[in-house]
This record gives structure tokens, sequence and C-alpha cells, in this order.
């Protein structure tokens, strides 16, 4: 059996010990929690030089962290209630809205929720476009798809598939196994 070796690209050392990272290929970030302090390092991804820093209040968690390209905005949920949209560059908290997870984005729009609510809101402004309370709470998650979000909700023996209307948030369909 061969072996390979591996070189690093870059090394970089920051004020703290690391408690979680998250790579992004696209647009080239590293984004590292520092162990206790609230804080969460962005660096480059091509030298690993520290663009910025962001506190929140709590323990962030960098799962699920989505990047919009549309807007350069990370969607970082710091708590288990809330999630907030940061400037990459500066580190800056643009806003922030309840939410336990950023689901999805499309064009102008992220997707956030909690239970069996899901909100959507202008990416750029943090403006909420609707709400919609789901039959039950989200079990994995959200696709957007042709104007569409399938959302699958409840969980075990209970489970379903509802499809919201992307733009507006209404239900076009719910189906759960054995319901037809």
């Amino acid at each position: 059996m061969g072996s390979v070796t591996l070189n690093p690209h870059w090394t970089t050392r920051l004020a703290s010990d690391i408690s979680e990272l998250r790579l992004f290929a696209q647009p080239g970030l590293v984004l590292a929690t520092l162990e206790g302090t609230g804080e969460v390092a962005i660096c480059s991804g091509e030298d690993g030089s520290e663009l910025s820093r962001f506190t929140v209040t709590g323990n962030p968690s960098l799962r699920p962290t989505v990047y919009h390209e549309e807007t350069n905005l990370l969607f970082v949920p710091p708590s288990e209630d809330d999630v907030c949209a940061v400037a990459p560059e500066s580190g800056t908290i643009e806003w922030s809205a309840a939410g336990s997870s950023t689901y999805t984005t499309t064009t102008d729009t992220v997707v956030l929720g909690g239970g069996a609510t899901l909100s959507a809101y202008r990416a750029e402004t943090g403006s909420r476009q609707w709400e919609a309370v789901l039959p039950s709470e989200i079990y994995r998650g959200v696709t957007a798809q042709n104007q569409r979000l399938l959302v699958e909700v409840g969980e075990y023996g209970d489970k379903g598939l509802v499809a919201l209307d992307a733009t507006t948030g209404d239900e076009e369909w719910y189906y759960r196994p054995g319901s037809l």
C-alpha cells in the first residue's frame, strides 16, 4: 500500500484554542470558533490571514452556517434561538433574526426555521417576507426547487413532506405516507 505526504500550504495562529472549524470553498473562507470566548474568526483560505472577527452571546456553532453569494453574507447560528448575517470582510453583524437553523437560500432570500416554523427573510436587509407554520416539526431540512420549498416534517413513523411556495410561504401540498 502506498502513502501520501501532505505539506501545509499555510499555517496561522489565533489568540485562543479552536473549538470548531468550517471551510467554505466559495468564497475561500475558513471560520473558527474560539474556545470559551463567543468569538468567531474569519480567515482567508488562500493564505490563512485573519480577515475579521465577530463576537456573539453564548457559544456559537458553525453548523449549519450558510454562505449567500449574491449578498456576500454568512448566516451563522450564534445560539439555539437566532441566526445572524455577517459580512466576512469586516465581521459586522448586518442583521439577526429568530431561528435555530439556516435551511436554504435563494437568489435574494434566506430561509430560517426552528421547531415547526419556517420564515423567509430578504438576505440583504433582514426584512421578513413570510412565516409558515408546518403540520409538525422539521425533521431533516429544506430543499429549494423550482420556486418551491420541500420540507421533511415529523419523525419516525409519522413523517411527511410539505411543499411551500418559495415566494409566499403558502402550503401547496402535504404528503404523508398512507394518506392517499
